[in-house]
């Protein structure tokens, strides 16, 4: 396991590029001038999840450290879900604030929205694990934000929304500026639910983990414009009950690439029935019973075959050796010698009939 770790990771070091790629997903109710749900590809790779024990302001919720490995690459919401997002999945909006983080969700809420968005059958979405949020997060750095330590919190303005800037409420998505993948607020201002529940840690190197079995509370993630500047670390991490409609939790999804499984393949065969001299119809049949395919007798009609008569037999009357005197020799109907080398050309068969009539068995 160590090897495939080393392995990825180097692999994984050209790939923060990748991320670059955004898709859009179709909203057919979205209210017009409201942002779009846009998503951005999160490329495979390694990274080392949690706090290390020095780190500044630590919880003892992040520790230990450990190494994750995320095999698959994913979309990830550009955004937090917004209230206009959330209006045109579920037909009703909490505060009819159209470009702000949509807030007070339970985590059970956000399966109901998933579940309808599902529906619309574009592709198949989820909340994220914890391991893939917080892979996302930090977007390739090791550092306590994922724009640097920032120890004085000189910085935190720039790139989050907490208590020392808000006003004490929900801020319009994708004001601050972005991570280096591109996903704007995953510091501040809205704390936001994961997939899994909520466990500690174990310092054993992992493989796409998903969370414990069960448990009690679902996994936050974040922080919120009501949260301290600590809360806003890359790895910092709360808990809560799943039916809980919390202040200031929203959420963000994520999505992987289609692909195509053997039961989607279709299995119908063409069915071809021939009618002489017409073109073939083509009939959908769910079996893939081909049928035989018709039997064909090739005629050469280029040239007439014909079998030559002869009706001229000669007769010989034989003579003998050494015949009387009084008896003269006869021939009865003896042929006449051809020597006209055109009559001889004429009473040839053609190379074909020569052909056609020479025994097989010679």
């Amino acid at each position: 396991m160590k090897r495939s770790f080393a392995i990825l990771a180097l692999f994984a070091a050209s790939l923060p590029s990748l991320a670059s790629e955004t898709i859009t997903i179709n909203l057919p109710n979205l209210p017009s001038g409201a942002k779009p749900l846009e998503m951005v590809l999160i490329p495979a790779g390694t990274f080392t999840m949690g706090s290390p024990n020095n780190e500044q302001d630590v919880w003892n919720k992040a520790v230990p450290q450990h190494q994750v490995m995320l095999t698959k690459s994913f979309y990830m919401g550009k955004y937090e879900v917004t209230e206009a997002q959330w209006q045109a999945v579920m037909g009703s909006n909490p505060e009819y604030w159209n470009d702000r983080a949509v807030k007070e969700i339970s985590w059970n809420e956000c399966q109901t929205f998933i579940q309808n968005l599902n529906q619309l059958g574009q592709r198949t979405f989820r909340l994220p694990t914890e391991a893939e949020w917080e892979y996302a997060c930090r977007a390739g750095t090791i550092t306590e934000f994922y724009w640097g330590n920032d120890v004085w919190y000189t910085q935190i303005g720039e790139y989050a929304w907490y208590y020392g800037n808000s006003s004490s409420f929900t801020r319009e998505v994708g004001l601050k500026k972005p991570n280096a993948w591109g996903l704007y607020d995953m510091s501040g201002n809205v704390l936001e639910w994961c997939q899994d529940w909520y466990g500690n840690y174990s310092s054993d190197a992992q493989i796409d983990p998903t969370g414990p079995n069960s448990g009690s509370a679902r996994v936050r993630r974040s922080g919120s414009w009501n949260s301290n500047p600590s809360d806003m670390r890359s790895a910092s991490r709360t808990n809560e009950e799943p039916h809980c409609q919390c202040i200031a939790t929203g959420f963000r999804i994520v999505t992987f690439e289609q692909t195509i499984t053997p039961t989607q393949i279709s299995t119908n065969t063409p069915n071809f029935t021939h009618t002489p001299n017409q073109m073939p119809t083509f009939t959908s049949s769910p079996t893939n019973t081909i049928p035989p395919l018709p039997t064909y007798t090739l005629i050469n009609t280029s040239t007439p075959i014909f079998t030559p008569t002869y009706t001229h037999t000669p007769t010989f009357t034989p003579v003998p050796t050494s015949p009387p005197s009084s008896v003269q020799p006869s021939i009865i109907s003896a042929p006449v010698p051809i020597t006209s080398s055109k009559t001889r050309a004429r009473l040839r068969l053609p190379c074909c009939l020569a052909t056609l009539t020479r025994s097989p068995f010679r």
